[in-house]
């Protein structure tokens, strides 16, 4: 494989391991660096030696990374050597970065490039030097950012491809530990680095002014190397403070073996923090324990392997130091972690994963052996644990054929539990007030006004962050975010699906609501997804809307493995020890009276027990009491368990004999109905809306009119004691569970997907 690396700098002294590991691995490297202009404008002789061209720069401006390489030999050394992959480790933003695409677009616009990185904090460059950073972030097909932060904000600001965290490494056979005792009466802090004001040497300075039982050693030079043994002077600290100036490549393992702990007082600027913190690794590799700021990428390089203070907190680094002394055993255990964890950081592994990634790249397919996936922006304004939420955790993994990433408009449960499922998440918060706003409260009026206002804000945020993220379809998971999000993609120019788990019906939703998303619903999409036909059918969709906006009724999915339970009594006898329960939030609509006059009708004088599972959300508190209230009124309150709100819905469907479900009003979908069959529990559901769809009366389940207090309890009454009933619905049930599967409904979500992007 030949592969032109690009680099400025050339090869970093440092990375001179990894080049040999690379080219020890099968890969031809040749590499371009930039030739030295001295004072006064005259070209530095440079001879380029085996595999490396060194090319001319001219600075634009004051900031090192606007430059020009000179065109010429570039261009030759581009049209010469048959790459298979060009490695540019400039910064994407930079001059000399738009000047090497442009000339591969030229010559060789078949030629994949990977990018390294060093950024790792939101940085805003003026127009044109956006515009650079944006084309090149989205065309690049792999890059190697040597931190897990540096790698995020590069998917934020529009990178797509392949991406490999790569550290930077350590030669084991270099640094290597010695042995030696812990530190006794003082501790010796050493540093390592360019003497430079966001290195934090005066920090540590002080930090040993505040205990005469620290000293300091202080290899390397800068700018700020005068000022800082003048402080070290005033601070009256000269005789316990070495500087031992310039130190070279060859002699930095032994300088570990000089101090007790190695200090990284690292400061974080607007324009720059730690973006690795090489010196960590070494320190480890030597056997020596790290004090460092909790800052950039230090915290996950140090790990377990050293304390973490405070940046820019001098005393906060003098109490770390000292602990060292106060408590016995810290600077051993420590020691031994970096030891343990030196490995992990070798050239070798590294060459190994970035070998792995040339491959893939120059080859055109990901390291599976498969094309890079379309990214999904999957957009909710909420996080909590509600239905379309665990909807949209339980198809994420189903998905093949597209790459999710999700916005979400508040932090809460739901995050975390994509992130444990290794799903890339992004918080674009919401005003709360816009977030909490009420479908009801959708009325002409001041707070519709703020509300509007708001939204349209946040639709500019999200447009601008969906650019950034490269996705190639946006798919809304909630009412409200369908709204934004259908304004959002338009104004990004990305394809918007929406997915609507609500009826958009005058019995759900306030009138002026209806007529709102109605006809959003003729603009914004160009795809629908509805959990049901009834859904779908609340639309109103024309049958020509001047474009093709695909629209398909998809249920929600249901894992079964969660839910699936033994096989249950199917003998019970006039419904003596029986259990017969409604899942679900705590809502007027949802039935709960219903069911509890019901349970009254069936059951007046047995053991049997029913089981209110769910909590009350959005305001509606006062319903629960009125139901507690009417089971006293009813003479069951003593055989009437409420819950409140609990997370464990298989385990609550594992102690029922009969579930419920009674809506009052059409039910969108009626994903309990779902998970209930795959637990193995009959079902009596309402005959309207999604439940009527996903039940065949007497096969999985049976059916009853909606708000029929009769009808239901002589249904309960049947099932109670017709046991062969029963296990027929519990076989018939379990059926149907299965046609809701994460893979199934995902590949029919991905099909729709397909559609919208195939125009």
């Amino acid at each position: 494989m030949r592969v032109l690396r690009i680099s400025k700098s050339g090869v970093v002294t440092a990375w001179r391991e990894r080049e040999r590991q690379l080219r020890a691995r099968g890969a031809d490297l040749t590499l371009v660096s930039a030739a030295r202009w001295e004072e006064g404008g005259r070209l530095q002789e440079v001879v380029p030696s085996g595999d490396t061209f060194v090319v001319p720069v001219r600075t634009v401006g004051h900031h090192p990374n606007f430059f020009l390489y000179d065109p010429r030999p570039l261009w030759r050394i581009l049209r010469s050597g048959g790459w298979d992959l060009i490695d540019m480790q400039e910064e994407p933003f930079g001059l000399a970065a738009a000047e090497v695409r442009l000339l591969m677009r030229l010559r060789c616009p078949t030629v994949p490039f990977v990018i390294f990185s060093a950024q790792n904090i939101e940085k805003r460059y003026p127009i044109p030097f956006r515009w650079f950073e944006r084309s090149a972030l989205q065309a690049a097909a792999g890059a190697y950012p040597c931190n897990v932060e540096a790698g995020e904000i590069m998917r934020r600001k529009g990178f797509a491809g392949e991406l490999v965290v790569l550290p930077l490494g350590v030669d084991l056979s270099r640094f290597h530990p010695i042995d030696r005792e812990p530190p006794k009466d003082t501790v010796r802090l050493g540093f390592v680095g360019r003497l430079i004001p966001h290195k934090g040497v005066d920090v540590l300075l002080r930090a040993v002014a505040l205990d005469a039982r620290l000293e300091a050693d202080v290899f390397g030079t800068g700018p700020e190397e005068d000022a800082l043994r003048a402080l070290a002077v005033s601070l009256g600290i000269d005789d316990r403070v070495t500087f031992h100036g310039h130190v070279d490549e060859a002699e930095i393992p032994d300088t570990y073996t000089r101090f007790d702990v190695l200090a990284v007082p690292s400061i974080p600027l607007p324009s720059w923090i730690e973006q690795f913190g090489r010196v960590v690794v070494e320190a480890q590799a030597g056997g020596v324990p790290v004090v460092a700021s909790a800052s950039g990428a230090l915290p996950d390089v140090v790990a377990g392997t050293g304390l973490l203070v405070a940046p820019n907190d001098p005393a906060a680094l003098a109490s770390a130091a000292v602990r060292f002394l106060d408590e016995p055993g810290l600077w051993s255990d420590l020691r031994s972690a970096g030891l343990a964890r030196a490995p992990e950081f070798t050239w070798e592994q590294v060459a190994d994963d970035q070998i792995a990634l040339y491959r893939s790249t120059a080859s055109g397919q990901t390291r599976t052996g498969k094309p890079p996936l379309p990214r999904v922006a999957f957009i909710d304004h909420c996080a909590r644990r509600s239905g379309a939420e665990l909807a949209l955790a339980r198809l994420l993994p189903g998905l093949t054929e597209f790459e999710p990433v999700v916005i979400l408009g508040e932090d809460g449960p739901l995050a975390g539990m994509l992130r444990d499922q290794g799903v890339e998440v992004h918080i674009l918060a919401m005003d709360t007030s816009t977030r909490e706003y009420s479908r009801n409260a959708v009325l002409p009026g001041l707070g519709a006004i703020r509300a509007g206002l708001s939204t349209a804000s946040y639709s500019l945020r999200l447009a601008r962050l969906l650019r950034s993220l490269g996705v190639s379809l946006v798919a809304t998971n909630s009412l409200k975010s369908s709204l934004y999000g259908g304004v959002a993609g338009r104004l990004a120019r990305i394809p918007v699906v929406w997915h609507v788990r609500d009826r958009i019906a005058h019995d759900y939703l306030p009138g002026a609501a209806v007529g709102m998303v109605r006809r959003a619903a003729r603009i914004l999409p160009s795809g629908i997804i509805a959990n049901s036909q009834a859904t779908l059918q609340t639309l109103e969709l024309p049958p020509a809307t001047g474009r093709r906006l695909r629209a398909r009724a998809i249920g929600d999915p249901c894992p079964m493995e969660e839910f699936e339970l033994p096989a249950r009594r199917h003998g019970l006898q006039d419904g003596d020890a029986l259990t017969v329960g409604i899942v679900g939030r705590i809502s007027p609509w949802k039935g709960q009276d219903v069911f509890l006059r019901a349970f009254a009708l069936a059951f007046p004088d047995s053991g049997a027990r029913a089981r209110i599972v769910g909590g009350a959300l959005f305001g509606e508190e006062a319903y629960g009491e009125t139901l507690m209230a009417l089971a006293d009124e009813l003479g069951i309150a003593e055989r009437v368990d409420f819950t409140g709100h609990v997370d464990d819905v298989a385990a609550e469907l594992a102690g029922l004999d009969i579930a419920v479900h009674a809506s009052t009003i059409p039910e969108p979908f009626g994903q309990v109905v779902v998970e209930a069959m795959a637990a193995g529990v009959p079902v009596v559901a309402t005959n309207a809306g999604g439940p009527a769809e996903v039940v065949s009366d007497g096969v999985d389940g049976l059916l009853f009119p909606m708000g029929d207090v009769e009808g239901l309890a002589e249904r309960l009454t049947r099932l109670a004691r017709d046991g062969e009933l029963r296990r027929r619905l519990v076989d018939g049930g379990r059926k149907t569970a299965a046609t809701y599967a994460p893979p199934v409904i995902a590949a029919e979500v991905e099909d729709i997907y397909r559609q919208v992007l195939g125009g």
